[in-house]
Formats: C-alpha cells, sequence, structure tokens
C-alpha cells in the first residue's frame, strides 16, 4: 500500500479528574489527540497542544495482525524520541507492517499516555512502477525511486512459447544507485520479464513484481518477385514494360531471334549494363519471331529472370492499321507508315452480295510520305474494298489485307 494514511486516536481523562491510574490529573478532562500521516518510509507524528506540559515522549512498537485484525504479537514499546513541540517525524525502519505509535505527555513528573495509534507502513522499499519499453533489440526500464533502499538489482528471463522461463540472471554487475537501465542484447521476437530488487542496508533484497516486454519480430525481407513483362510494338519497334522488383539494383533485357521450330538461333544480352527504368524499346533488324527476357539484377549479384516473352515481328514493308469508309461518291483510304518502302498502291474492288467480286483495279500511286487516298467511286450504293500495297525499292509488293469501306 501506498500514499498517506491517517489514524486518529483521542484520549480523554476522566470524568472526575483522575489519570488512568486512580492519581489526579493535571490534564483535567481536557483530550490528547494524535495523528499520525505518511508516505514511502517517513511517518509523521503529530498531536494536539496541551498546557501545563513540558514535554512530550514517542514510542513506537511493532505489531502482528492476523487476517481478523486481532494482534498476534508484539514488541515493546522503545521510546523514539522526547520532543518540547508538537510532532515528530519518524523513519521506518521495516515496510509491509503494522506499526504502533504512544504519545505520552511528561507533566510535573508524571506522564500522561495517549491510547495507541496503528500505522500500515507501505512496501516503500518494494519497486511498484516498473515498466519497459524500447525498440529493436533494446528495452528502457524506468521506475519511481523506492524509499530507504541503497541500490537496485536488475534481472532478466526469457518466456518460452510453453509459457516456461529460461536464462534468468542478473544484468546489473553492480547495484544501480538512481533508477533506470538500458538493456541492449534482446533477440529480436523473444519475449522477456524483467523484474527490479530494490536493496537495503541490511542487506534484504525486495523484488518487484515481473514485467512483461515482447522484442520486436525481425523484419521480414518481402518475397523476390520475378519481373512481370509486358510487350507491344509497331513495325521495327518492340516496347517492353515491366513490374519493379523489390530490393532489385537494375534490369537486363535479352533478345533472341527463334527459328521455325522455336529454338534460339542468335541473340543475346541487348542492355550493356543493368537498366534503372522499368521500360525499354527495342529496334528490330529484321521481321521474325522474337524472344524477349527481362532479368532482375539483386544486390547481391544474383539473377532473377521474367518469363519469356515472344513477339512476332510483322514484315515491316507491310502496311498496317489500313481503313477505309465510302460515303456517296466519295471513298477514304488509310494507313500506318511503313518501313523500307519507295511507295504505296491503292487498289480496289467491288464486291456483290453474293460473295464474287469484280476485278481488283489500282486506283492510285502514293509515295512513301502518304498514309491516305481519296478515292472517287462510280456509283454511290456499290460495296467497295480497298487494299494498300507497300513497295520496296527491289520492286517487291507488299499488300496488307482488304478492308471494306461501304
Amino acid at each position: 500500500m501506498t500514499g498517506f494514511r491517517v489514524v486518529l486516536a483521542v484520549v480523554v481523562g476522566m470524568a472526575s479528574g483522575l489519570d488512568c491510574w486512580g492519581y489526579p490529573s493535571l490534564l483535567g478532562a481536557q483530550s490528547v489527540t494524535v495523528t499520525v500521516t505518511g508516505v514511502g518510509n517517513s511517518a509523521n507524528v503529530r498531536w494536539s497542544r496541551l498546557p501545563k506540559v513540558s514535554s512530550f515522549t514517542v514510542a513506537r512498537r511493532q505489531l502482528v495482525i492476523d487476517r481478523t485484525g486481532q494482534v498476534q504479537s508484539a514488541t515493546s514499546y522503545a521510546a523514539l524520541a522526547t520532543v518540547t513541540g508538537f510532532g515528530y517525524d519518524d523513519v521506518l525502519p521495516t515496510p509491509a507492517v503494522v506499526f504502533e505509535y504512544q504519545v505520552s505527555a511528561n507533566a510535573s513528573g508524571r506522564t500522561y499516555p495517549s491510547a495507541p495509534v496503528q500505522y500500515v507502513a507501505p512496501p516503500f522499499t518494494t519497486v511498484t512502477t516498473l515498466a519497459v519499453t524500447g525498440s529493436g533489440t533494446r528495452a528502457d526500464l524506468a521506475w519511481a525511486a523506492a524509499y530507504g533502499v541503497v541500490g537496485y538489482q536488475v534481472w532478466r528471463r526469457t518466456i518460452q512459447r510453453d509459457g516456461s522461463t529460461s536464462n534468468l540472471g542478473q544484468l546489473t554487475a553492480q547495484p544501480l544507485a538512481a533508477p533506470g537501465f538500458v538493456d541492449p542484447t534482446l533477440v529480436l521476437g523473444e519475449l522477456y520479464e524483467y523484474q527490479v530488487a530494490s536493496l537495503t542496508a541490511d542487506g534484504l533484497t525486495w523484488p518487484s513484481g515481473w514485467v512483461r516486454y515482447s522484442a520486436p519480430a525481425p523484419p521480414v525481407a518481402p518475397p523476390l518477385v520475378a519481373p512481370v513483362v509486358a510487350i507491344g510494338g509497331a513495325a521495327d519497334r518492340v516496347i517492353l514494360t515491366w513490374t519493379f522488383t523489390a530490393g532489385a539494383t537494375g534490369y537486363q533485357v535479352s533478345r533472341y531471334l527463334l527459328n521455325q521450330t522455336g529454338q534460339r538461333t542468335t541473340g543475346g544480352q541487348l542492355t550493356p549494363s543493368a537498366l534503372a527504368a522499368d521500360n525499354y524499346t527495342d529496334a528490330l533488324p529484321a521481321p521474325g519471331l522474337y524472344e524477349y527476357q527481362v532479368t532482375a539484377v539483386l544486390p547481391d549479384g544474383s539473377l532473377l529472370p521474367s518469363q519469356r516473352m515472344t513477339y512476332p515481328a510483322p514484315a515491316f514493308t507491310t502496311p498496317l492499321g489500313v481503313a477505309a469508309a465510302a460515303v456517296g461518291l466519295r471513298g477514304v483510304v488509310a494507313w500506318y507508315p511503313a518501313l523500307g518502302v519507295t511507295g504505296f498502291q491503292v487498289w480496289r474492288r467491288f464486291p456483290d452480295p453474293y460473295g464474287k467480286v469484280t476485278l481488283a483495279t489500282q486506283v492510285a500511286s502514293v509515295p512513301a510520305t502518304g498514309t491516305v487516298w481519296l478515292d472517287g467511286l462510280p456509283d454511290a450504293t456499290s460495296m467497295v474494298e480497298y487494299q494498300v500495297v507497300g513497295v520496296s525499292a527491289d520492286g517487291r509488293t507488299w499488300p496488307s489485307a482488304w478492308v471494306r469501306g461501304r
């Protein structure tokens, strides 16, 4: 128990003016009031002012109280001091026991004792406010100072998963003179309990309760995930994008040309050094079936490759993205630029509702920079289809698919 305690005793003189032994009382019928308060190992004994008293004697004894509140045994009263004032501050020798005080008024050679006043001493030598905080492998212990102690010892034990304890040991080689201790020796993920024992001058130790502290779990490294690659392109360009791999220092991009059976024939790493970015644009040397792979480079030099991605590069000279529309007597044909061509031919044909088509007719020759052709139609209702043909420098032609305009 801690805090202040107040006990009040009143001794009333005999109505006849006699003292408690039958002698005439110099104090008459006045009351002698005694109170005892305290905190920690200090007990403050106070009493009321009385006339005709030359001094007061303060005595103390220790009681043993049973569970029913009855006194089982008691030591003899021992005089602590004789004072002329009206108070005395006592330093308690033992915590957590019951003391009994008696104040005797001294007048004309006689002693007039008060009624006894009991005071329960708190457990002042025991640390009751131990708190443990910390971070990482460090634990910080803090507690309020205890009374009447000459130092502190810090103990630690480990709590196992089954609830048993192990590794009980004293962490302080010498007693600590003041509250506070830092334990920097924790193992991440372990559960500990701490205890602080107060030391008194008589060599006794007064242990606190155990306070539990869980060291934080060790950081979990994120799983290594290979880059996830997306691939796209047009004509002779291939664009690769991929997801980041946690902890990677860079990425390598490899390209291989595959034969008709899917086997690698030529190729290798495209990037001489690891890329920090998450994308790469490749200029293809020729049409064909290509295989790409992006490899994450980890800090220890190990490699984490992505899955293999294939890309069928189209014939670069073939016009792509051909679109056509016909309204009334006007037809419009558009396409994407192609590589390696000297120009384009625009062809037209008229299918009938039964699937038969007229002979295709070339309606235009367009230079290599052109991407659109406006056509004049013979009538405003017939179905019409267009084809764009790329013409290379060696005279070869690279036709697109037929596209219906109406």
